[in-house]
């Protein structure tokens, strides 16, 4: 009778003591993987001081879908969103195949040229926005686009071809459909509103990951 009585406060005891290291694991991989998240550094421009806060252009294609317009919008350094909008068609033609350029490459030259990006900000919620980041590089380097000059070491005034980076999204996937960015950003599309927080989470990962989760 005693041996019955025991094994069932041991079996009682055994579920508590693995129940409790259960959560502190979890608790323990949840706080390493948000600071992972935290301890991220802005993006620096080139040949600018550590601190400079980039301007950013960034684009998505959203889901890839074929019908799905490609959303940019740029962001400068104190965050204001100045200007966005949509391309359709940004693949590089083919001469030899006598295939044109698409549509939307001289607008897209003209306004990296107008605007002078730091850097360009991608990403999306297929694997259609590898092909984008792929096609912006094929631009640059075909167009030779570069960023705001910068003064080198020796006093010269020079530029760096510009750099395209695929941005960790999990903060705008949060962001773009959440009753803030309605209020922040009213006019503007959904998708719009991830490339929004693309390039705010570029410029500071920190402020972007730990902001208040309850306006999400």
């Amino acid at each position: 009778m005693a041996l019955q009585k025991l094994e069932k406060i041991i079996v009682k005891g055994v579920k508590e003591t693995m129940k409790t290291e259960c959560e502190n694991q979890i608790a323990r991989s949840c706080r390493e993987e948000y600071s992972k998240r935290l301890d991220q550094a802005p993006y620096k421009p080139k040949g600018m001081v550590l601190g400079t806060v980039p301007r950013i252009l960034a684009l998505s294609n959203g889901t890839g879908n074929i019908r799905d317009a490609i959303c940019w919008a740029w962001v400068e350094e104190d965050g204001r969103v100045l200007e966005n909008g949509k391309f359709t068609d940004l693949r590089l033609g083919n001469s030899e195949k006598l295939i044109p350029d698409g549509r939307d490459i001289a607008a897209f030259v003209k306004l990296v040229e107008r605007r002078k990006p730091d850097v360009i900000a991608v990403s999306g919620f297929s694997v259609e926005t590898r092909k984008l980041y792929k096609d912006l590089q094929d631009i640059i380097e075909e167009r030779n686009l570069r960023g705001a000059s910068f003064e080198d070491d020796d006093g010269r005034e020079v530029s760096a071809k510009l750099e395209v980076i695929i941005v960790n999204d999990e903060v705008a996937r949060l962001y773009h459909t959440s009753e803030r960015s309605f209020v922040d950003y009213p006019g503007l599309a959904p998708t719009t509103k991830y490339c929004v927080a693309l390039a705010k989470y570029l410029q500071d990962p920190m402020k972007e990951t730990s902001y208040p989760k309850r306006s999400y």
